[in-house]
């Protein structure tokens, strides 16, 4: 709260300067909770973006959530994942059930991207993109590159990969069309 009303004062305010302003939340990582919470608790928002974001609230929260949006999620990213006993881990820990919210846009290890895929069309590329990441890494072993050890589901995080392959997949439906 010691937060959220000097934001809220804030939109309010941009909102009384002009009516027809319409607010969009996004954000990566932590942020993209934090843009899901705030979109939810605001109220008056046009949609959310969210990128690498981890399961914010229970099923009740995603049951509810009314705001609509994308949450694109890069091939193995492990924040996507977090809390690991979210929908696809069983019931045994009782300690909650979290969801996500948002139509997922998926992108493969190639860089494809995906409306709301179900999990076994993402277990498969996930598991290519496991099998190319070790190919790579045999390879640099191979030449005597002991460096930095490339892990796939914390590279495919970071959000620089997010914008290449999401610019990537604009240019190449541009060139579709």
């Amino acid at each position: 709260d010691e937060v959220w009303e000097p934001l809220k004062s804030y939109l309010d305010g941009l909102k009384e300067e002009k009516p027809t302003r319409t607010f969009w939340f996004t954000g990566h990582s932590l942020g993209a909770a934090l843009a899901t919470l705030a979109a939810d608790r605001y109220g008056d928002v046009q949609g959310l973006y969210t990128f690498g974001s981890p399961l914010v609230g229970d099923e009740g929260f995603a049951r509810d959530f009314y705001v609509g949006g994308y949450r694109f999620v890069n091939n193995n990213d492990v924040v996507a994942r977090i809390p690991l006993w979210g929908p696809s881990a069983m019931n045994l820990m009782k300690w909650g059930r979290y969801e996500h919210v948002g139509l997922l846009e998926y992108i493969d290890e190639a860089g494809m991207l995906f409306d709301n895929p179900s999990m076994l069309e993402r277990l498969q590329p996930g598991a290519a993109g496991q099998v190319q990441l070790l190919r790579e890494l045999m390879s640099q072993w191979a030449n005597g590159d002991f460096g930095a050890i490339p892990i796939d589901c914390f590279n495919d995080h970071a959000p620089l990969y997010y914008a290449l392959r999401i610019w990537n997949c604009y240019e190449q439906e541009l060139q579709d069309f």
